[in-house]
């Protein structure tokens, strides 16, 4: 973390049977407006043996995001977008592109000692994976 902008790397090397992969992300944190990117790759089973037998994947991506939020005393507003690009290699190989936005509140609402705290979410995306449109 230096100033308005974080970023985290974390990897894994495992032995020949085990995951081994890395992912970097990192946000933006000096506008209004957050920007983040995720990059990620990852493999597991590559030995000869589990190959041999069709189990071993191999799956990359990407993310890019954006967020905003506003805060009041006693509330909050969550807005984020983005885009995932993601490709996996196995037995069932595919490729996925996507969009998603989502919105949220949350917050309390006070009586005397007490309060009343709130949750509203709302999600929506829409991809294709391996030519085959969706949408949630």
């Amino acid at each position: 973390v230096v100033g308005r902008l974080d970023t985290i790397a974390v990897g894994s090397f495992f032995g020949e049977r085990g995951p081994r992969g890395g992912a970097l992300a990192t946000t933006w944190r000096g506008w209004p407006v957050s920007l983040g990117a995720h990059l990620f790759s990852a493999k597991e089973g590559f030995s000869k043996s589990i190959e041999e037998k069709g189990a071993a994947t191999s799956e990359r991506g990407m993310e890019l995001r954006a967020a905003w939020d506003r805060r009041w005393r006693s509330a909050r507003l969550d807005i984020d977008g983005g885009a995932l690009l993601e490709q996996l290699k196995s037995n069932g190989s595919f490729d996925e592109r996507s969009l998603f936005v989502g919105a949220g509140v949350d917050g309390a609402v006070p009586r005397g000692r007490w309060s009343i705290p709130y949750s509203v979410g709302i999600d929506a995306q829409q991809g294709a994976t391996d030519g085959g449109s969706w949408t949630r």
